[in-house]
């Protein structure tokens, strides 16, 4: 069976500087009964202050990156792709080149898609090139 809890709502609203403040506050009864409305107007300032800190805050300015750190980043990605796809099917990629060798373009195009990286960056020019990289890191 649910478990009812009566409580009670202080609805307010404040104009401040930057424009009209509208929140509610909950108590249960018992909570509600101990307060003053001293405790109560506290606890609506403290909202408004609070809001008007988040409204008035500077915008937050993203930390630099530097350009071997981007790279670093991408190259991770394309790390964890190489990896993705060593581990797909290793007895296609093992035995079975003239399977891949008509799709190598299609695969790699998605791949670097997915790494949001230059094509350059991502693989390999070619299928023989990249299944080479995709074995070294078996090893």
């Amino acid at each position: 069976m649910a478990t009812i809890t009566k409580s009670v709502q202080i609805r307010f609203e404040e104009e401040t500087e930057q424009g009209r403040f509208c929140d509610a506050l909950y108590f249960t009864e018992e909570q509600y009964a101990k307060l003053s409305d001293k405790d109560i107007q506290v606890a609506i300032d403290e909202r408004v202050a609070n809001w008007v800190a988040v409204v008035t805050a500077p915008p937050m300015e993203p930390e630099p990156v530097s350009d071997e750190e981007l790279q670093a980043q991408e190259t991770a990605k394309v790390d964890a792709l190489l990896d993705q796809l060593a581990a797909v099917d290793t007895t296609l990629l093992g035995g079975n080149w003239s399977e891949i060798e008509p799709r190598w373009s299609e695969i790699t195009d998605r791949i670097t898609a997915e790494a949001q990286v230059e094509p350059e960056a991502a693989l390999p020019s070619t299928g023989i090139d990249a299944l080479d990289t995709v074995l070294r890191r078996k090893e």
